[in-house]
């Protein structure tokens, strides 16, 4: 199960513009695959938000007046206790709930579950300062009642990314190990453009790849050409690399998509690798 903290300041999946996912794609050479293939593993997240306090009662009692509702655990009492805090997100979209207020360590955990009783409820409850959140996959969905609305769910791609220093060898390995080569990018980035791997990930989707193998190389923007093949010359790159790597420099990223030929492979590629989550129903 992957699990993603949030704080209120990044409270929103990070999503590339148009214009940096088309640095890759843009470039994107494809290959006929050798063999079949399937697509990326589907599946579905939750988003959680959760509020740290040193007094319950008070916390709790400013999100009711916000519209939302207490949701009991098990059909018992809304107040949990006497469980790791890190387990109380996980309760929370088992029940139903969408906030969980948590007391704040040193004191014993102790959570109550809420949920917004109304969409203005759920839009007010997101000016709260303070709070975070927490993305995660669920294997089922939140159940649905009529007394409070849900929690927030996107359906998402798992796409695997593995940085590599030595492209050539990572992409062999892959295809060994049961994937095939759908096809490459060559593209220059800043070395301080946030966000970097959900550009690639985001790539992978558009052209169908599970499984992205990438590597960076600094490299200065007067030594870098594009060959009539479609890839950037490394070997000019390589001949006057920088000194040293600069936040303001850049670098060519040379990136190779791959799928899964089977179930196994890519359960094999999800277990061993980074896996990011691209959003299918944005």
């Amino acid at each position: 199960m992957m699990l993603f903290i949030r704080t209120q300041a990044n409270n929103v999946m990070l999503e590339p513009t148009p214009e940096t996912i088309s640095a890759l794609a843009e470039h994107y050479l494809p290959v006929s695959p050798t063999a079949p293939y399937i697509g990326p593993s589907k599946v579905t997240l939750v988003t959680i938000q959760f509020e740290l306090t040193a007094d319950l009662p008070v916390a709790v009692r400013k999100w009711e007046q916000l519209g939302f509702v207490r949701v009991n655990p098990c059909g018992e009492t809304s107040l949990a206790d006497n469980v790791d805090r890190s387990g109380f997100p996980f309760e929370a979209a088992a029940i139903g709930a969408s906030v969980v207020v948590s007391t704040a360590w040193p004191a014993p955990p102790q959570a109550v579950y809420l949920a917004p009783a109304s969409s203005q409820a759920r839009e007010a409850g997101r000016t709260v300062r303070g709070y975070g959140s927490t993305t995660f996959e669920i294997s089922a969905p939140p159940p649905v009642v009529t007394s409070h609305l849900e929690p927030e769910t996107c359906e998402a791609a798992r796409i695997l990314l593995d940085h590599t220093q030595d492209l050539q060898a990572t992409v062999e390995k892959w295809g060994n190990a049961g994937f095939v080569r759908l096809g490459a990018a060559d593209a220059v980035m800043r070395n301080d453009l946030m966000g970097f791997s959900y550009i690639v990930a985001y790539t992978a989707l558009a052209v169908g790849a599970t499984l992205v193998a990438f590597q960076g190389t600094p490299a200065k923007q007067r030594r870098i050409r594009r060959l009539d093949n479609g890839h950037i010359d490394m070997d000019a790159a390589h001949a006057d690399p920088p000194v040293q790597m600069s936040p303001r420099g850049s670098s060519v990223i040379q990136a190779v998509f791959l799928a899964p030929t089977s179930i196994d492979a890519r359960a094999r590629a999800e277990a061993a690798l980074t896996c990011s989550h691209v959003p299918t129903n944005p």
